[in-house]
């Protein structure tokens, strides 16, 4: 198994804060599955609007961990050759459920099992864990 620190992680996946959902990924069977971690700050811009008073993560961001997750397990995959982080895509998401809601200050484990394999297309299970509860589970699609 590995692990990819937040430098790593910026060398991997293109993308930057504050759309950056990860701090690092930890326990990558390359190909396979990992885990994005996430410590959520209450000064993290997204939480000012969403909802003044009552700040919670939106869902959309769970789902762009989720992506993030997946797409650096899957670049790690090198029998599949070199893919090209920057031409990752969410193709789809189904089946995705928030339980609970996701606080400034918690700390959220993004854990993603890759299914399947068609072509570019790469099936994903996913839920995410803070405080040992689930708050979100579902299956998404990348096209890489």
């Amino acid at each position: 198994m590995l692990n990819v620190d937040h430098a790593q992680l910026l060398e991997l996946i293109p993308h930057r804060p504050p759309i950056l959902m990860l701090d690092e990924v930890t326990g990558v069977v390359p190909g396979e599955r990992g885990s994005g971690v996430r410590s959520f700050a209450a000064t993290d811009s997204y939480f000012s609007g969403h909802f003044p008073g009552n700040p919670i993560l939106p869902g959309v961001l769970t789902i762009e961990a989720f992506a993030q997750t997946a797409l650096v397990v899957s670049i790690l995959d090198q029998s599949r050759g070199q893919i090209d982080a920057a031409q990752g895509r969410l193709a789809k998401c189904s089946e995705m459920a928030f339980m609970e809601p996701i606080f400034p200050d918690m700390n959220v484990v993004f854990s993603i099992v890759i299914e399947r394999r068609v072509g570019r297309f790469v099936f994903v299970s996913c839920s995410a864990l803070a405080k040992d509860v689930t708050v979100a589970a579902g299956k998404l699609t990348l096209k890489l």
